[in-house]
């Protein structure tokens, strides 16, 4: 494993580039050990593995989103340990994708909303965030009145990529 992981890092450190991406995921391939590692490397790793990691996640979530499932469960236990904002991205874009489990909801609404809140996060974690509450109120009709409200205050002054998810996600919950 530890071969693996030196490997695997070396491979993210070569260039920061979609095309390395892709041949990582084409090495990767659908081996669970080097998933499992890509996913430790994205939540628990230093810069720039995790942030690589993170965006090689967020690529084969695209490709084949059934090889992400099984680390959903580990994703969302260490979900408040990410911190940095080229990892949360592809992180919330990933759970943005997915029925969530119900036993996770409570504390991805509170995280959400935090996210959704706060004026120093990035727009990108901001609709990733607003799309993740949009899913659970689906499911969640109560949640509706307060992500409105939240969506509500920000909307005037946001960005026209916030305000076209706002309007896109009232327009599908209404």
């Amino acid at each position: 494993m530890n071969n693996l992981r030196e490997n695997l890092i070396e491979l993210l450190e070569a260039e920061a580039s979609r095309k390395q991406i892709d041949y990582v995921l084409k090495l990767v391939g659908k081996d669970d050990k080097s998933i499992s590692l890509l996913v430790d490397l994205a939540l628990f790793g230093e810069y720039p593995h995790s942030n690589r990691a993170g965006w090689t996640l967020d690529i084969l979530d695209r490709k084949h989103p059934e090889l992400i499932n099984p680390y959903l469960e580990k994703v969302l236990k260490n979900l408040k340990n990410v911190q940095s904002d080229s990892v949360k991205r592809p992180v919330l874009s990933i759970l943005s994708k997915r029925k969530l489990p119900k036993k996770y909801q409570g504390f991805v609404i509170d995280y959400s909303f935090d996210i959704l809140q706060n004026n120093k996060e990035k727009i990108a974690s901001k609709v990733l965030a607003m799309e993740i509450l949009a899913n659970i109120a689906e499911d969640e009709p109560d949640l509706l009145g307060e992500l409105f409200s939240v969506i509500d205050l920000q909307y005037k002054d946001a960005s026209a990529g916030f305000q076209s998810r706002a309007r896109n996600l009232r327009k599908r919950l209404m």
